[in-house]
């Protein structure tokens, strides 16, 4: 029962984390008219907001040494809807939004990575398949929190709709509360959890902890703060995390540009916003298909990446060609169901390619990665959108990385990493 409970908290996690990303969107014109700025700053805001989300994972990891998930996770929900009644409350200026969105990532960052490790606790090898399902639940935030924050608004006003939406945000909490451990098993008589603890199922790490038992300063960071270069020792694990950012990168600067790229073909501001409901509707349907391929346990480097990345990179090359709204609805939707298919992929075969010792550290890394990608993709799609003066340049750049990905899963996909979802030896 308890890795059920634990499956619906990351799942409201899902819900609410992404619709409120998305719900910013009601509050953008109205905050930067209410404040006095520009439409980049309040922009910056929002994605520092949802940058912080992955970019505290090391912080999270360090404070896990001192309390348990359900505590912060429960302390992290109550951040977020803390920081939105206070936005009601008390911002007024552009240094207060900053805080106040500083405040509500660092809260969704304190829940993220705590739900995500006792996901991979609770459900072990059916973890990715668990993950692709509760992911379902990114797209009915996204449908369900912008509209409810607008009804508030046109029904109270900014202020009194930001303390209410707030006070929904609350139910954070019981996600943290949610985070129930996994039951250890009787063990036998003369082993104790400590011994079992010390144990590995890395041999190269074994060997390594050998190593540092001498009185080096290396050895000293590796054994007692953060065993960070032994994650190193598994194949391939870099060449995944570097491909992960480039998969965050193209879906932010997307996601973020799709609108323009309507506009810039021709298209209606009407026609151009329906783009966007393509690539949401491809979204969904490629969680479908990631659900599919690991129950059928199908998802691996060629399902993933390879397969994806082709055709997504062939898609937005296409996008630049074409001011036809069908073709662009076509080539949208079809871009969406890629990224959505390599997204669930990605983040479900982590566990794959680590060994139970370094899970939590290929956890923190990789979403410590994905904060920095959040920030870096909007920024540089703006820097070239700026620049060279067309959208069809940020898309053309981003079927570029698509293609500089291939021969790195292909690395991947050639070498002896296993296939599936099975734990890493």
């Amino acid at each position: 029962m308890d890795k059920w409970i634990v499956l619906a908290a990351w799942a409201a996690r899902l819900f609410f984390y992404h619709g409120c990303m998305k719900a910013n969107g009601v509050l953008l014109d109205d905050m930067v008219a209410y404040i006095g700025t520009t439409h980049s700053m309040v922009a910056w805001a929002f994605a520092i907001q949802s940058g912080l989300a992955f970019l505290c994972a090391p912080v999270g990891s360090a404070l896990l040494k001192v309390f348990t998930k359900r505590q912060l996770a429960a302390s992290g929900g109550f951040l977020v809807g803390f920081s939105y009644i206070c936005y009601g409350l008390w911002v007024v200026s552009l240094w207060q939004l900053f805080v106040v969105y500083i405040a509500s990532g660092l809260g969704f960052g304190l829940v993220t990575l705590p739900g995500y490790l006792n996901m991979q606790e609770h459900f072990g090898t059916k973890f990715p398949f668990m993950l692709s399902t509760s992911a379902l639940f990114e797209y009915i935030g996204l449908a369900t929190l912008p509209p409810v924050l607008q009804y508030l608004e046109d029904a109270f006003g900014k202020k009194d709709s930001l303390i209410i939406f707030g006070a929904i945000l609350w139910n954070m909490v019981a996600v943290g509360i949610a985070q129930k451990p996994v039951k250890r098993k009787a063990l036998r008589k003369g082993v104790t959890v400590e011994s079992t603890d010390k144990n590995t199922d890395c041999p190269k790490l074994q060997q390594r902890q050998d190593e540092v038992k001498k009185a080096t300063i290396v050895g000293f960071i590796e054994k007692h703060i953060f065993p960070f270069p032994t994650i190193f020792f598994h194949d391939n694990i870099m060449i995944f995390m570097v491909i992960e950012s480039l998969m965050l990168y193209i879906y932010i600067s997307w996601a973020l540009f799709l609108v323009s790229l309507g506009t810039s073909s021709g298209l209606t501001a009407e026609q151009s916003v329906f783009l966007s409901t393509c690539g949401g509707i491809g979204g969904f349907l490629g969680k479908v298909v990631a659900i599919v391929l690991f129950h059928l346990d199908k998802m691996d480097a060629y399902t993933s990446c390879l397969i994806p990345f082709t055709l997504n990179g062939l898609c937005l090359f296409g996008c630049t060609f074409t001011g036809h709204f069908t073709f662009l609805a076509v080539l949208t939707f079809v871009s969406g169901l890629c990224q959505a298919v390599s997204s669930s992929g990605m983040f479900g075969l982590l566990p794959s390619m680590v060994c139970n010792h370094h899970f939590e550290q290929a956890a923190v890394m990789a979403y410590f990665l994905d904060g920095i990608v959040l920030q870096l993709g909007g920024f540089m799609s703006g820097f070239i959108r700026e620049k060279l003066g067309s959208t069809f340049y940020v898309f053309g750049f981003d079927s570029l990385l698509c293609l500089v990905a291939v021969p790195l899963v292909l690395r991947w996909a050639c070498t002896s990493q296993p296939k599936g979802t099975k734990q890493s030896p």
